[in-house]
């Protein structure tokens, strides 16, 4: 597990995105939640994706911009999945994002209540995901993963594109 520290800054960035998302582009966070709870998963989401981003980049691996499309080396993509809230154990990707925006690994990052700190804890496979099953927790169904399962982080971001060293 890595632990990253948001900045005041990313936490900006986070808000202004989810504040100028549309409804209906987001509407797997939440469609039938308040707009405020929608928002809150939006920029939770942003969030999660920061602090991979930070991590992949303090690492020494190339990060691509935020809304961009996340891949390794040989193309397959990467999702971002972030678990909010103190009693989050697990990533959730909803039934129709995990058929129709298939991924081939999913990243879990836990976010802290206060939205200061952010841990990579591992990823799964597309595999995995779907070995554990679907589920409805009262939303929807969803392919999930436990936190406590996932691959450790070390594995996957090996086969990102490293930083070319200066001369």
């Amino acid at each position: 597990m890595h632990r990253i520290k948001f900045t005041q800054e990313e936490r900006l960035i986070a808000d202004k995105v989810a504040t100028e998302a549309k409804p209906e582009t987001y509407q797997l966070h939440g469609i039938n939640k308040p707009r405020n709870e929608q928002k809150r998963r939006i920029r939770v989401g942003i969030l999660g994706r920061i602090a991979f981003f930070r991590f992949l980049n303090q690492e020494g691996y190339v990060t691509p911009e935020i809304e961009e499309k996340l891949t390794v080396r040989d193309g397959k993509t990467v999702s971002v999945r972030t678990a909010s809230r103190f009693y989050a154990s697990r990533i959730i990707v909803p039934e129709e994002e995990f058929i129709y925006q298939a991924r081939d690994y999913y990243v879990g990052v836990r976010i802290y209540k206060d939205e200061t700190f952010a841990d990579i804890i591992g990823y799964a496979t597309r595999a995995d995901m779907e070995r554990f099953g679907v589920y409805d927790r009262g939303e929807g169904l969803g392919y999930e993963q436990e936190l406590r399962n996932l691959h450790a982080i070390e594995k996957l971001i090996e086969q990102f594109p490293r930083i070319p060293k200066r001369a």
